[in-house]
């Protein structure tokens, strides 16, 4: 379980009142030292300090939270009187108390009376209800205050990881349905002049006019936005994402009737560009006069990956604006393109954070701007968005607002009419009778009026003339079991080894990232293996012991995996020493590590303690300790640059090289010292899992070792997609496999 973060000065200013589920106040007792505070807000992030010792004062604390304040120690306001702060006092005991989010206090009380019940039926315990009471517990003075304390964190935690997913659930299938809805209503109309969509007076699903297909058929916007939903399901690939669209421009996938039709240029352009192996975020055109709205139009998927892959302040992170701006570029390559793309991922991530629409809009534009306008790579392309700063842009005429297929045009038609319309059906029909490019001006509005306003917004009977829902049903359903579930981890390392082994030989080197990713003769190594054994002893202790038990019982076991001649000597003796080695074997196992470590101490005292059994010499405790380091912030959702900057300020790699200055001079290296440095830029570099194995292993060194400590790091930051952790499956064998699981199992539990 992840520890609490420390609540600081600093922290402290980034959070308001409605930031706030729960938080607790230790007066004394068995809770904690008198005076300690634990917060939980919102997106399930837990703080605490004490006001007796700790810098932060009471006086700073309420100064942000002034709702909380209002009821904070004041046991006589009626429960109306705490329902106006937005907090609900419940008496922990002892003089303990918890302030329960008026949003969560029922859930929160159903919860705990369930975990009760749950923990009574295992325990004996003099504070439980008699078994006979369990279905009369009600309410929370049911229960006994010994046992709300104890099991209050617990719960609430629970509830906030629950209440987020099921949103998620509502949200994504919305969202989904708004920008299919949308496309298929403007479709039927797409490229009429204003006032001849106006004299039609569309208020329903039209069909056999412009594409002559019937009414309820989703184009290019619906079909590509399903291609996406498909490829986020197995994660993030943006060769996996080309791919999906590669089969939608020539097999007809993901439409309603196996026709691929109504397909941009710039599309068209970058599906007939895209060449096996190739870089996919380059297929993209990315002159000025390729701006047309067709990455716009696909995006809104992505931004639930974003959400539950970095968190609810997901766009404060620069690195996600990257991911946008890839995902932009498989078809849509100039700035512009990608600015429209990022300002609409900043709304719809204000949307999943429960904002208001014309706030969400609002505040999306703006922090948009923030970034871009102090961004000197995308400054002076931002110039053409600034109408979208002026804060009468919502009333701006009609006839002041184009609805051509030019991405600023359609972004500005899209939330104009999202501004000046109340509900999904205004919003649609507002959009639709801009004219022109109806079909995507509307499925664009649609994604972010479907999320603000809910599924049962939709009307029905357009709902209704929707054919092949099931397919449509089938994707969105796939995609919301994949956000809800832990992929297995340790795959990072190990599909990395794989891949790169057949490339370590020196026969078989490369330098150059063109190459298949799982070739004839590829398997798992020394790395594997290693990686798997430190993982075994993790699941039976963390002592030195077992871990040099569980490496000698699995370096016997497989023999024949590629060990250096030391490290063999050393698993093969009865009593093994470590042997000074400044080796990388210390660094390409490190990585369960990272995933069972609570905090960054814990991973450099677990890092030290894995490698030191065999690799005591400070180089080798050094690789190991980095790269357990590196792991662990990009699993907390740490940027790019605070890792890199973390490495170098506390391991001192010299990490400010790239990998074009180094490949054509590099040479194999199986030093922590010569290995490390390169497999953390292959990192850094990388713009998806696939993309950072194939910058390890075009660097021509120690390829599998080089590709699973980077891979290492990525699945941490990206996840492994499914097509490659499915490969990588069959060529482990079933123990291998037992392992994987037996430790994921472990550290879910």
């Amino acid at each position: 379980m992840k520890t609490r973060n420390k609540l600081t000065i600093d922290n402290i200013d980034e959070m308001e009142d409605k930031d706030i589920a729960f938080v607790s106040c230790a007066d004394g007792g068995g809770m904690g030292s008198p005076g300690q505070i634990i917060l939980i807000t919102k997106d399930n992030e837990s703080y605490e300090f004490n006001y007796a010792s700790d810098r932060l004062s009471m006086r700073v604390f309420f100064s942000h939270f002034k709702s909380l304040k209002k009821v904070f120690g004041n046991y006589r306001l009626t429960e109306e009187e705490q329902k106006a702060t937005g907090f609900i006092f419940v008496d922990l005991g002892l003089g303990n108390s918890l302030y329960v989010n008026i949003n969560y206090y029922d859930n929160f009380v159903k919860a705990l009376i369930k975990e009760v019940i749950e923990y009574c039926s295992n325990n004996d315990s003099p504070f439980c209800p008699s078994k006979i009471y369990f279905d009369k517990l009600e309410k929370i003075e049911h229960i006994d205050t010994v046992m709300r304390y104890k099991l209050w964190y617990k719960v609430a935690k629970k509830i906030l990881v629950e209440n987020k997913m099921l949103n998620l659930d509502v949200k994504v299938k919305s969202g989904i349905y708004g920008v299919i809805v949308g496309d298929a209503l403007g479709l039927p109309v797409q490229f009429m002049e204003r006032q001849e969509v106006k004299d039609l007076q569309v208020t329903e699903m039209l069909g056999y006019m412009e594409f002559n297909m019937p009414p309820g058929t989703w184009s290019d916007d619906g079909s590509l936005t399903l291609a996406l939903v498909d490829s986020l399901s197995g994660g993030l690939s943006y060769a996996d994402q080309m791919e999906k669209f590669q089969q939608w421009f020539n097999e007809g996938k993901y439409t309603q009737y196996g026709l691929s039709f109504d397909i941009g240029r710039g599309t068209m352009h970058a599906m007939l560009n895209n060449k096996a192996n190739m870089d996919p975020t380059q297929a993209g055109p990315k002159n000025i006069n390729s701006n047309g709205n067709g990455s716009l139009m696909r995006i809104l998927p992505l931004a639930y990956w974003l959400y539950v892959n970095f968190g609810n302040h997901c766009m404060k992170n620069e690195d996600v604006y990257e991911i946008i701006h890839n995902t932009s570029a498989l078809t849509h390559g100039h700035n512009i393109s990608k600015i429209a793309c990022g300002i609409y991922m900043n709304i719809t991530c204000n949307l999943l954070n429960d904002m208001e629409l014309k706030e969400a809009i609002h505040s999306g534009i703006n922090s948009a701007c923030s970034y871009y306008k102090n961004n000197p790579k995308f400054k002076e392309d931002f110039e053409v968005f600034e109408r979208l700063l002026d804060k009468d842009f919502k009333n701006l005429d009609e006839d002041q607002i184009k609805s051509t297929g030019y991405v600023v045009d359609s972004l500005e038609a899209a939330l104009w009419s999202l501004l000046n319309t109340n509900n999904y059906k205004e919003c649609m029909l507002k959009a639709i009778n801009l004219g022109d490019d109806t079909d995507t001006i509307a499925a664009i509005a649609g994604g972010l009026a479907g999320i603000a306003y809910g599924f049962d917004s939709i009307p029905k009977e357009w709902l209704d003339a929707i054919e092949k829902k099931e397919l449509v049903y089938g994707l969105i359903n796939q995609y919301t079991e994949s956000l809800k579930s832990k992929k297995e981890v340790l795959y990072g390392a190990i599909s990395g080894d794989v891949i790169g082994s057949v490339y370590e030989r020196r026969a078989n080197r490369i330098k150059h990232k063109n190459f298949p990713l799982f070739s004839e003769g590829c398997h798992f190594t020394d790395d594997s293996v290693m990686s798997l054994a430190i993982a075994q002893a993790f699941i039976n202790g963390t002592s030195s012991d077992q871990i040099v038990k569980a490496m000698k019982t699995y370096g016997l076991k497989y023999p024949d995996a590629g060990y250096g001649s030391k490290f063999r000597y050393w698993f093969l003796e009865e009593n093994p020493q470590p042997y000074n080695s400044i080796g990388n074997g210390s660094a390409m196992r490190v990585s369960p590590v990272a995933w069972v470590a609570n905090n960054l101490k814990q991973v450099l005292k677990l890092a030290k303690q894995t490698a030191i059994v065999s690799h005591n010499n400070p180089e080798g405790i050094r690789g190991a300790c980095a790269i357990a380091c590196a792991i662990f912030l990009a699993r907390t959702t740490k940027s790019k640059e605070e890792i890199k900057n973390y490495i170098q300020d506390n391991f001192y790699y010299d990490l400010t090289f790239t990998l074009d200055s180094i490949r054509e001079d590099y040479r194999f290296d199986s030093t922590c010292m010569g290995s490390v440095p390169q497999a953390i830029v292959s990192f850094l570099e990388g713009k998806d899992y696939e993309d950072v194995i194939r910058n390890a292993i075009s660097l021509g060194g120690d390829a599998d070792t080089l590709a699973a400590m980077a891979g290492s790091i990525a699945e941490a930051y990206y996840g492994v997609p499914r097509f490659i952790r499915t490969k990588t499956y069959t060529h482990l064998t079933p123990d291998l496999i037992k392992v994987i699981k037996d430790f994921n199992e472990m550290i879910n539990g």
